[in-house]
């Protein structure tokens, strides 16, 4: 008895040490990653192995909970303008001409739970009034894997059905036209994880790109959507994977940005009459409210090469969007002029694009406001009277909050963000005034 008492005392001796321990280095590696010039706010994960990020844990926190606001000063003020140059678009021949409109989300992510009562009716009333709606799906939704409830699993997600069922309207549809698939957690639950989610989605008649298998694989290399007639092209790529040696198991295919392979399907679509050419593509750095140059680099090379619309993902926080004119695209104004990256492509016709950088996340358990706001960008095609193409103008910019709602989110809600400011300003003004200041910056670039 007094020997299993002695080891019972040395085990909890250890326990406690251990977890001393790990505080202790915790705690440290916290303060030395302040550094004088914040270097946490430098740190990449995208491109490491888990074992290559895990060193720079403490940093991959720090970043996450503070966020990276740096951009050079010039690239500030050039998305800062982006909202005047964008309100000149609303002058265009829109009222005198039939649209159709699309909504764009952001990053669809695991929820922990609440899977069938998260969704609040309005979201869901608000997105059904598109002629078609896109997101990006960033878990698989394996039905025969186990789905975590537990503690945050930023790792390796799968989710419940629900999560996407919720957007069912009341005949059964389901209000996503068409969902990327390509993104970092594409393969969190391996092959047969991405063939069960993709058959998932077939039978759940919301149509997908970015990944594939053999048993999966579509006659193109991107979806070709004829509706109201107007044919719209939708691609998707992603930076890279979580598991990057699945890709050579067996007949796995998942999109790749790379420049060359993206100009090639812009060229295909082009060469097939697809006269909306919409690209939706997971790239740049997580939590930085500003696209990398590199990043804005290529965004611009796509629209030369001929998308109209490029939508991202990945950062979990809304940036900003620019617009890019082509081949003398007259918008009625000179006062803008040197903050819209003018373009001139072989065709010679007066088009334009819009990069959306980054829609932030739809459905999260992150614990930050401004990795909770997420973006519902509206876009109204319509075929224009001086070019008898199909051309574009932005419409509402809807933000939504997912509020973590009852002990461990058990209550949660998505829901819009003025809905929900409004009520948490009836029950706690200071803690309301102190997330609208935090995400306030960031919605007034879309006003």
């Amino acid at each position: 008895m007094k020997k299993q008492r002695r080891y019972t005392r040395i085990i909890r001796f250890s326990a406690i040490s251990l977890f001393l321990f790990l505080v202790t280095s915790f705690a440290y590696l916290w303060i030395k990653s302040e550094g004088e010039d914040r270097d946490y706010l430098k740190f990449r994960a995208e491109g490491l192995s888990l074992s290559q990020a895990a060193p720079s844990g403490v940093k991959y926190i720090r970043k996450y909970f503070s966020k990276s606001r740096s951009a050079p000063d010039s690239l500030k003020l050039f998305f800062a303008k982006q909202s005047e140059v964008n309100r000149l678009h609303n002058r265009s021949d829109l009222a005198d001409n039939d649209y159709l409109t699309i909504s764009f989300v952001g990053d669809i992510m695991w929820i922990r739970n609440g899977w069938s009562s998260f969704l609040d009716p309005s979201v869901r009333e608000y997105l059904s009034r598109s002629d078609m709606v896109f997101g990006n799906l960033e878990t698989p939704i394996d039905t025969l894997a186990p789905v975590p409830s537990l503690l945050p699993d930023y790792v390796n997600y799968n989710s419940k059905p629900h999560l996407l069922r919720s957007f069912n309207r009341e005949d059964g549809s389901n209000i996503f036209t068409a969902l990327s698939f390509a993104n970092n957690h594409t393969l969190d639950k391996g092959d047969k994880g991405l063939e069960r989610t993709l058959k998932f989605l077939q039978k759940e008649g919301v149509l997908v790109t970015g990944a594939s298998t053999g048993s999966t694989q579509g006659e193109r290399e991107y979806l070709l959507i004829d509706s109201m007639g107007v044919r719209v092209g939708f691609y998707a790529a992603t930076w890279g994977v979580n598991k990057p040696a699945l890709l050579s198991i067996g007949d796995i295919s998942i999109n790749r940005i790379e420049l060359a392979s993206k100009i090639s399907i812009l060229k295909k679509m082009r060469e097939d009459s697809v006269d909306v050419k919409i690209l939706y593509l997971h790239w740049g750095y997580e939590f930085e409210l500003y696209p990398d140059e590199e990043i804005v680099r290529i965004g611009r090379e796509l629209a030369i090469a001929g998308a109209d619309l490029i939508v991202g993902s990945h950062s979990h926080i809304v940036q900003p969007f620019e617009i890019c004119l082509g081949n003398g695209y007259n918008l009625g104004s000179d006062s803008l002029s040197r903050y819209y990256f003018n373009f001139k492509d072989s065709t010679g016709v007066p088009r334009k694009s819009v990069i959306l950088y980054s829609l932030g996340n739809f459905t999260t358990t992150m614990y930050t406001p401004l990795c909770r706001l997420g973006l519902i960008q509206g876009v109204k095609l319509y075929k224009s009277s001086s070019t008898g193409l199909w051309d574009w103008t932005l419409g509402e910019s809807a933000f939504v909050y997912n509020n973590p709602a009852g002990l461990a989110g058990f209550r949660r809600k998505l829901t819009f963000y003025n809905d929900f400011i409004k009520n948490l300003s009836s029950r706690s003004p200071a803690k309301a005034a102190k997330i609208d200041a935090e995400v306030r910056s960031v919605m007034q670039q879309y006003e």
